[in-house]
């Protein structure tokens, strides 16, 4: 009875907050049949061009509000019209807690993180050799709030972005110091996406990024935001998009769009929310995304997480240590934070077996996971079973009946110190029968040994980059080929 008293609550309060808007709301998402008729329709019902996802058929028309009436029955009637609906607050769930960790610097290195989490990445089973990859890279799309101006490693591996809040301008995730929904708390989602980027980076540190800012530093988004961010992200061909913000209504819009998005095979991930409540936020919803809950360290349910039997798989979601806006460390705890684990569990998996069947994850992530019904009595199949990334990706790994081998190389740290050594990882797809000799060097202030050896049976082998000292900061490039198998790599030499 309490956990229905609080859904209640949470849906009369966001019931008022949609009355509110949509009253005094004059953005219409419109979705048109054939993308040429938008012209014709802006001029014969007299009506704006606001934007809209080309190539894609999706529009933001502005409907004077004396007419909107007469003018929306009649596009709701328009064969050349496929829907409109108003343009809807979509927000990130609220988490329960969240306070600003110490000093440490973390940009360019993941290492301090690491040492952080610990605990988390050890009860999901991840595997630093395996997380580095296979053949191919996954492009992971991150809808949320930005990334730290500070994240230098996350600006390099990003390929497209999108800021749908201040448009034209980066994707950074920083704040106004302003209480812009006067609810008495500031920027109260600042440092949100910073999080989830940085727990993805964590999970598939050689994953490709695709930054769309669609929430402002309160958290607080649009339906036509999503779209866009949903839309922009499968244009530059996302493969996995993570997406922690969420209504308990669904908004048509966006379920054509999220419907959109799953039919050219791309991977939507979304907390199922943290009003500890039976029930699943859209997006997660939606069926074909893929819906995340949240556990304690113990595997129990994060006594702030919803379930529902939509739940495809739980992760950790508590004592989360992750970038933070200003490029320290955060922690933070919220289904938003389960969420970027699967989705780079997601994006390593597909790095091995680009072709696998996007229809299959749902049940990949069940098999390969861990039950925890016994420790949730009361929630027994409602919040999926443990994320076990291990078991997942050697799964994947085995449904790719490709015998091709593929190496990659990593550098630890990411910037180096001029006049010290750092370690380069060499790391390959499967281990071989007979040990690979493999050729190292470095285009920049750096050395390397040369040849190298993996062993047989192993995947993985380390060797020293001795730096040079410079003046300023440079960039560096290294290479690593056995034969015609070619792999490259990036650091930084500092001062």
């Amino acid at each position: 009875m309490q956990a229905l008293r609080i859904l209640a609550k949470t849906w009369w309060v966001a019931l008022m907050v949609l009355f509110c808007r949509a009253a005094a709301a004059q953005g219409y998402v419109v979705k048109l049949h054939d993308a040429s008729s938008a012209n014709a329709i802006i001029h014969e019902y007299g009506i704006e061009l606001v934007d809209w996802t080309d190539p894609a058929p999706f529009y933001l028309f502005s409907i004077p509000p004396r007419r909107a009436g007469e003018i929306l029955d009649a596009l709701r009637e328009d064969w050349r019209v496929d829907w409109v609906e108003s343009e809807l607050p979509v927000d990130s769930p609220g988490a329960n807690t969240r306070s600003r960790g110490g000093t440490i610097p973390v940009v360019g290195s993941r290492s301090n993180l690491y040492d952080q989490n610990t605990h988390m990445l050890e009860q999901i089973g991840w595997d630093e050799g395996v997380a580095l990859g296979g053949p191919t890279r996954t492009r992971v799309a991150i809808l949320d709030t930005g990334i730290p101006f500070e994240a230098r490693h996350l600006w390099e591996k990003s390929v497209a972005w999108l800021n749908t809040v201040d448009p034209g301008s980066p994707p950074i995730d920083e704040g106004n110091g302003f209480d812009d929904n006067d609810n008495d708390l500031i920027d109260e989602g600042l440092g949100h996406g910073s999080m989830v980027a940085g727990l993805i980076d964590q999970i598939s540190p050689n994953s490709e990024l695709v930054i769309c800012r669609i929430a402002d530093d309160e958290g607080e988004s649009t339906s036509w935001h999503l779209i866009k961010g949903l839309v922009f992200s499968t244009l530059n061909e996302a493969q996995v998009i993570s997406v922690s913000l969420g209504t308990p209504f669904e908004f048509r819009a966006v379920s054509s769009v999220v419907q959109w998005v799953l039919d050219r095979g791309v991977v939507v991930v979304a907390p199922i929310g943290n009003d500890s409540a039976p029930i699943a936020l859209y997006p997660s919803a939606n069926e074909g995304a893929l819906c995340v809950s949240g556990v304690d360290d113990q595997d129990h349910r994060a006594d702030f997480s919803n379930w529902s039997e939509r739940a495809d798989v739980s992760a950790p979601a508590t004592g989360m240590a992750s970038l933070w806006w200003d490029g320290t460390i955060g922690f933070w705890e919220g289904t938003s934070f389960a969420t970027p684990l699967v989705a780079g569990t997601i994006a390593v998996g597909l790095s091995y077996c680009a072709d696998l069947e996007r229809d299959s994850l749902d049940d990949l992530l069940a098999e390969t996971g861990d039950c925890i019904d016994e420790l949730n009595p009361g929630y027994e199949g409602q919040l999926g079973n443990r994320l076990n990334f291990q078991r997942f990706v050697m799964r994947v790994r085995d449904e790719d009946d490709s015998d091709v081998v593929s190496l990659t190389i990593s550098v630890n740290p990411f910037a180096i110190r001029g006049g010290t050594e750092g370690v380069g990882v060499i790391t390959l797809s499967r281990p071989l029968d007979e040990a690979l000799w493999v050729y190292t060097w470095v285009d920049g202030p750096g050395t390397t040994l040369g040849w190298v050896m993996v062993p047989a049976g192993s995947t993985r082998a380390e060797f020293p980059i001795l730096t040079e000292w410079v003046g300023d900061s440079l960039g560096a490039s290294i290479y690593v080929q056995a034969g015609e198998i070619l792999s490259t790599g990036e650091f930084m030499v500092i001062p």
